[in-house]
């Protein structure tokens, strides 16, 4: 089903560092490096099975029986809990931007939102989190919603997704959607 957005990244005219992101992950910071120590090739809890080949070779090798039946228990330990790996370059650099403000007793306090950034796959990933002491989700939603309608599979689901659901990030950078349109979104 068609979600009605258009296709287009209009957060660049908030600030430039935003005008090619392909994909927002709402995650704070200590979600953004859990996901990268469970994602990235180059964390340190990228342990790969051994192929079928080096088993046999080994078992060809190997006289001691235990030694190499611990070895293909391990082994299959690992391929239990092997995910796929990705290409992540994370940019160093981010900021914070104040999108609005609410009114609190006599004060009206800021809603900023933090940005920062990675090249997944070769695309660039936008992690966002609210930051301020004040929070509107909705008011943070609404105004990502109207800035940023980027979309993959057919037009119908919005490059956008939380830390929990980061595996739909990733399995979608290959089907983002090319074509921008004059379709009209009604924020809810």
């Amino acid at each position: 089903m068609d979600v009605g957005l258009n296709n287009k990244n209009l957060l660049g005219k908030e600030a430039p560092e935003l005008a090619d992101v392909v994909f927002l992950v709402k995650a704070n910071s200590n979600e953004q490096f859990n996901l990268w120590v469970e994602w990235s090739k180059e964390s340190l809890t990228n342990i790969e099975p051994l192929s079928k080949k080096v088993l046999e070779t080994l078992s060809e090798v190997v006289k001691s029986w235990p030694v190499l039946t611990k070895v293909i228990d391990m082994n299959d330990k690992v391929i239990k809990t092997y995910q796929k790996r990705i290409k992540w370059k994370q940019i160093s650099s981010g900021f914070l931007l104040t999108i609005g403000h609410v009114k609190h007793g006599k004060d009206k306090l800021p809603i900023c939102i933090e940005f920062s950034f990675a090249i997944i796959e070769g695309k660039k990933v936008c992690f966002y989190n609210r930051s301020s002491r004040a929070g509107d989700s909705k008011m943070v939603d609404n105004w990502l919603i109207k800035r940023f309608q980027l979309t993959h599979d057919g037009y119908t689901r919005w490059n956008h997704v939380n830390a929990t659901n980061f595996h739909n990030c990733v399995n979608s950078l290959d089907k983002l959607d090319k074509e921008p349109r004059d379709t009209k979104y009604k924020i809810k």
